[in-house]
């Protein structure tokens, strides 16, 4: 078990030469004790092509893998359920983690070049899980998400919403199966065929066998049978996905009005959420589980989508917040479920504005 304990330390410290690499605090070189300034988007942008390169990036997912390996020993000498259905959680926050680093190589702000970027992003999460590459994602995601946030018969994610029964007029029961769409029959089978679409039918498909049978046999060497439920096939089909879609049903404002024209942060403004905004301590474990690599920042990654995680914190600062506050994700009548099940089961439009951005 120690040494298991140690791998997960060790990949831990290895994620920290990425971060400490792009960090907005260290100093510049030649500069004496100044750092660098990130009072503006220029001024940001500036600092993040400094840093850029193709190396510190695989550390990350380099990390991630260690932790996950690392928990795979820890499970195998456990030998006990209760620790195994435990590692079952952390692995799926380990794959929720890879999904957000591999998000950023979506956008070309991974890795100085675009190829490393999507082969770091492809090798590291996308084959292993058996996810279509990363080209298709970019379709998906950057040409058809982003620039039609929250307008129906557009966004492809609202099409999703709309599949898991998640649209006005549901019930309540439709909406208890909507969020918890990824865990029920019709959820498992969708991960499964669009796995089995992917296994099957994609141009890479030899590689996504070598990588997920890697997987697989990794995790039944170090665990045992209990290591490959526990430590792969539960977390992909069942946990990781239902934590992915609880995060994709926070992000936005899904059921109000489309924003009116205007310019790109006020249009963000009006779509996107801030979640536990004056709590650090939830924040804080959000931010390290359920909302990993500035996915807490939803607006100001949608603001400027190009910009690396280390500096969505100094753009928050440059930008302000969106129009809505939300303290809570799962409980109290302004949880960010509580607004989705106003909006679909009783009807209801929100308009507040809580908090304006900061005008550019």
């Amino acid at each position: 078990m120690a040494n298991g304990l140690v791998l997960v330390l060790v990949g831990l410290l290895v994620r920290q030469i990425d971060h400490w690499w792009f960090s907005p605090y260290r100093r510049l070189p030649g500069s004496g004790k100044d750092r660098p300034a990130c009072n503006d988007i220029v001024s940001i942008k500036r600092l993040q092509r400094a840093r850029a390169n193709d190396y510190t990036p695989a550390c990350v997912v380099i990390g991630h893998w260690l932790e996950i390996v690392g928990l795979w020993v820890v499970g195998g000498a456990a030998d006990n359920l209760a620790v195994w259905m435990l590692i079952a959680l952390l692995v799926s926050i380990e794959f929720r983690c890879l999904q957000e680093v591999s998000h950023y190589a979506v956008h070309r702000s991974l890795c100085r070049t675009r190829r490393v970027g999507d082969l770091l992003a492809n090798m590291g999460f996308q084959f292993p899980l058996a996810l279509r590459d990363l080209t298709q994602r970019r379709v998906v995601h950057v040409r058809r998400h982003h620039p039609n946030a929250i307008i129906p018969g557009v966004d492809p994610n609202l099409e999703d919403l709309a599949d898991a029964g998640l649209s006005p007029g549901c019930t309540k029961g439709r909406f208890i199966l909507g969020v918890l769409f990824p865990m029920t029959p019709r959820g498992v089978y969708r991960t499964g065929r669009d796995v089995w679409q992917v296994l099957t039918s994609s141009r890479q498909r030899k590689w996504v066998l070598l990588s997920a049978a890697a997987m697989a046999v990794g995790a039944y060497l170090l665990g045992g049978p209990l290591g490959l439920a526990f430590g792969f096939l539960i977390p992909r089909i069942l946990i990781y996905p239902e934590l992915s879609w609880i995060s994709l049903l926070v992000e936005h404002r899904w059921f109000d009005r489309p924003p009116d024209r205007g310019n790109r942060v006020s249009v963000e403004a009006a779509r996107c959420q801030r979640l536990y905004h004056g709590k650090p301590v939830l924040e804080a474990l959000a931010g390290h589980t359920l909302l990993p690599y500035g996915d807490l920042r939803h607006f100001a990654h949608s603001a400027y989508p190009m910009i690396r995680w280390n500096y969505l914190r100094a753009v928050e600062r440059v930008i302000g917040h969106p129009q809505r506050l939300v303290p809570a994700i799962f409980f109290g009548p302004h949880s960010s479920l509580a607004y989705v099940y106003r909006s679909t089961v009783l009807g209801e439009a929100h308009d507040e504005s809580r908090a304006q951005p900061h005008p550019l």
